[in-house]
């Protein structure tokens, strides 16, 4: 049986490019019809593009634009933006069109010249932001000179200049031009465009960019009456024509992000002073941890790092070199030659093993604003921030140069070893783009003014400046979580009913919305409006596909950690999870998920595990420091306070063990509660008690009971929650910086001799009310303690409460009691 060759996709990014061309060229060759002239160039071509990826075996992945004889194609989403460029030209006279790094914007930029030389015979200007750029748009522009009939045209009518030459000699230029295009044009707000732009009132202009935002909110309006967007970064991962991508940050409490946290200085365009962040950062403990990273997450890689100024760069190269990593170290300073000679040995550099590394290989560059703008590097297999940056723009563009599809690339890594995750979200997350194109909303990253940082004082966290290289990363999302959520979030459609009416479904075919509403809105990332049968608004019009829960106005999609959530104003999040129990009442607060959500959610009466954000688990019972939940199909599972992921069992075992802890409990002689407040512990050995420790503290032991060997003697008046209770061993949950004695109270390593008494729990299970004793300043304190399960805890910088307000209300509901009782 012969199997039918399969046709490449045209619309596909890992199908060539040049599919329909080669084959009928073939044709030709074999049946001696080419021309003589042309045989040696067709030759040479087709032994390039047989060493070009195709789809099933991770080839044929140059992403940009397929050729067919005298005529360019482009990609399904170019053909579609390229038509509304010509469209709306013909009502206004210039334009902004967003497109996302790596989907082909240059390709665009060609294909509109050609159409443009084609239509009206004029010339076009095409205007970069750096001299280092207009080499390659003409490279790109000559790529299809010997294969496109017109590109010989294109060389002739259009002319690429830096805006740099032009505005100095924009009025020499013979040629004026019928089009202006503006290459990264998010950086045309400066007065050097304008001047060009205003020179040629006549010219039509088009601003090409992936990021069309500002950092002091300034508007494009000025010089762009619309602006047209494509595709977010995430609709185009989900059909292939962007790479998946890990992504692992730096924890909130790690050395680095507390030095980021202390940077005051700006620059004059607004961003981190490159002056501090040197001083800060290009030290030999961050470039440790920077190299650990590469080696414990990315080894064998090839990869992008992006450096502060050109020293950090060659710092960060000479460490990796120390330690077995072939980096080099690239700017803008560097002389053409050179940097053309590493890239071209980069390019070169395998890693899939089919030859052994040689001497001059390079598997890793570090360059100073070389490929965040610009630059082609599409093999790269991950991407390090080792720069900070308050620019949104500067973020994804440097980000976005690991997502290219390219060859055998499956994913790309994103290593953040400065936390810009916390300002910026995902890659693929998505953007208001309008409100940043008109001006009313900056693109800058904002820590959080309710952050920990804020909260809570930092003096147990100073860093002893050592070569410790191990680096605390943590897994924000996965390439395979991400496929989930893409599918889940791009996998609906909308379908029409037997009676006209309309609904929606999932990927597979299953109904998510009924077809009983006359017309439907479907939004990205699974967000529908719905309305009536007569076409009319309701009041809950707006629907989370994924959740189910509906809201008046349209809500927006945040992500915290590897949690999706919806919002409508920032203070009600709902999680993204599938569940018959989530309703409009199903949310919780910013103040909780600024505390993190790596150990899990904890809202309401349920529980998300990290490795399940879909899913939800709903409480049901707790025995000291374990929790029991069940999910919709009612298996139980238990949980252990500051561990995951959640651990299988049943009800019969779970009754088991609280059975057993009741036993032991009258054991040792202790009511149900598992505390005696009478006894001292001095009083405890007297009575044949010994001494013990466990982990950091003392304890006397006595018949399988505890008591902590807790001094007294500084305290002024005896008072019941600080006589230290008597506990049984479950009941002591020690850690490594901190020790949990039952449910009220607290001792950190830090401070062993304060014991604190809890009051008041929060529901994220991080976060406690305390109050505590200090001397000799003779007073009790209230203050608000932090633990995340993985660092040291944290005691709050100010009072939240006045100790006095807490005794007055622990008196009240004495008397309280005691009045029921004499009744």
């Amino acid at each position: 049986m012969v199997k039918n060759k399969r046709r490449p996709s045209k619309h596909r990014a890992e199908d060539l490019v040049l599919f329909d061309w080669f084959k009928h060229s073939k044709k030709l060759l074999k049946r001696g019809q080419m021309k003589a002239d042309r045989i040696g160039k067709f030759k040479q071509l087709l032994s390039e593009a047989d060493n070009l990826p195709r789809k099933n075996n991770y080839r044929y992945s140059d992403v940009g634009m397929y050729v067919k004889p005298n005529r360019i194609h482009l990609y399904d989403y170019q053909e579609e933006m390229l038509s509304r460029v010509e469209t709306e030209f013909h009502r206004h006279r210039s334009l902004m069109v967003q497109m996302p790094t790596g989907t082909g914007k240059t390709y665009l930029l060609v294909a509109v010249v050609s159409d443009f030389i084609r239509n009206t015979g004029g010339h076009v200007w095409i205007v970069t932001h750096r001299r280092e750029l207009v080499q390659q748009v003409k490279s790109t522009i000559r790529k299809f000179k010997d294969l496109v009939d017109d590109a010989t045209d294109i060389e002739k009518h259009a002319t690429v200049y830096s805006i740099q030459w032009l505005t100095r000699h924009y009025g020499e230029v013979e040629k004026k031009p019928g089009l202006i295009i503006i290459d990264e044009a998010h950086h045309a707000v400066a007065k050097t465009y304008s001047s060009v732009i205003n020179a040629f009132p006549q010219s039509k202009i088009l601003g090409l960019t992936a990021t069309p935002c500002r950092l002091t909110a300034q508007p494009f309006t000025d010089l762009f009456e619309e602006l047209l967007q494509s595709w977010t970064i995430g609709e185009f991962i989900a059909k292939k024509y962007l790479s998946l991508y890990d992504y692992m940050s730096v924890r909130p409490s790690s050395a680095d992000i507390r030095i980021i946290n202390g940077l005051n200085r700006r620059g004059v365009d607004g961003d981190f002073s490159v002056r501090e962040m040197a001083e800060k950062l290009d030290i030999r403990p961050s470039l440790q941890r920077l190299c650990d990273t590469v080696l414990r997450y990315a080894k064998n890689k090839k990869g992008i790092v992006y450096a502060i100024n050109i020293q950090h760069a060659e710092h960060i190269a000479e460490f990796y070199r120390e330690n077995g990593i072939k980096a080099e170290a690239v700017s803008n300073k560097t002389p053409t030659r050179k940097r053309n000679d590493i890239l071209k040995r980069f390019k070169e550099t395998p890693t899939d093993g089919s030859r052994p590394l040689r001497d001059d290989d390079i598997q890793v560059i570090v360059n100073v604003q070389l490929f965040d703008e610009g630059w082609d590097v599409p093999d790269a297999e991950f991407i390090q921030l080792a720069r900070p940056t308050l620019s949104l723009s500067k973020y994804l563009q440097m980000v976005g140069r690991g997502l290219r599809v390219y060859g055998g690339k499956k994913f790309c890594i994103i290593l953040d070893n400065v936390g810009s995750y916390r300002l910026f979200g995902l890659p693929s997350d998505e953007r208001d783009w309008e409100r940043m194109f008109e001006g009313k909303l900056a693109g800058k990253g904002m820590v959080d003014e309710n952050s920990l940082s804020d909260q809570f004082d930092n003096h147990d966290y100073v860093e002893e400046v050592s070569d410790d290289s191990d680096t605390d990363m943590m897994m924000l999302l996965d390439h395979s979580g991400l496929s989930g959520d893409l599918n889940e979030n791009f996998g609906y459609k909308i379908v029409k009913g037997r009676k006209g009416l309309y609904g929606i479904v999932d990927k597979d075919g299953n109904e998510i919305i009924p077809c009983e509403h006359g017309k439907i809105t479907l939004r990205p990332n699974a967000i529908a409006q719905l309305f009536d049968k007569d076409g009319s608004e309701t009041d809950d019009s707006w629907i989370d596909l994924i959740s189910g829960v509906r809201f008046r106005f349209e809500p927006s999609v945040t992500r915290k950690d590897s949690l999706e959530l919806t919002t409508r104003d920032k203070f009600k999040f709902y999680p993204r999870v599938k569940s018959k129990w989530m309703n409009s009442e199903a949310y919780t607060l910013r103040e909780i998920l600024n505390c993190g959500v790596d150990d899990g959610l904890r809202f309401r009466n349920f529980y998300i595990q990290p490795s399940e954000p879909r899913k939800l688990y709903k409480y049901v019972e707790r025995i000291d420091n374990k929790t029991l939940y069940v999910d919709e199909d009612e298996n139980y599972f238990v949980r252990t306070d500051y561990e995951q992921p959640l651990k299988k069992t049943t009800l019969e075992e779970w009754k088991e063990d609280k059975q057993s802890r009741k036993d032991e409990l009258s054991t040792t002689g202790l009511d149900d509660g598992g505390e005696w407040y009478w006894n001292w512990a001095s009083d405890y050995r007297k009575n044949g008690g010994k001494t013990v420790k466990i982990g950091f503290l003392e304890f006397t032991e006595k018949e399988g009971g505890y008591q902590y060997n807790y001094d007294t003697s500084q305290i002024s008046f005896r008072r019941d929650e600080f006589i230290v209770p008597h506990l049984i061993r479950r009941q002591i949950r020690m850690r490594e910086d901190i020790c949990f004695l039952g449910d009220n109270y607290i001792v950190t390593k830090s401070r062993p001799h304060v014991l604190f008494h809890i009051y008041q729990r929060y529901i994220d299970g991080r976060r406690f009310d305390v109050e505590f004793y200090a001397y000799p300043s003779m007073r009790y304190y209230c203050r608000r303690l932090y633990y995340d399960g993985n660092n040291p805890p944290i005691v709050g910088n100010s009072e939240i409460r006045d100790a006095s307000d807490v005794d007055r209300e622990r008196s009240d509901k004495r008397w309280k009691k005691l009045r029921e009782e004499m009744q």
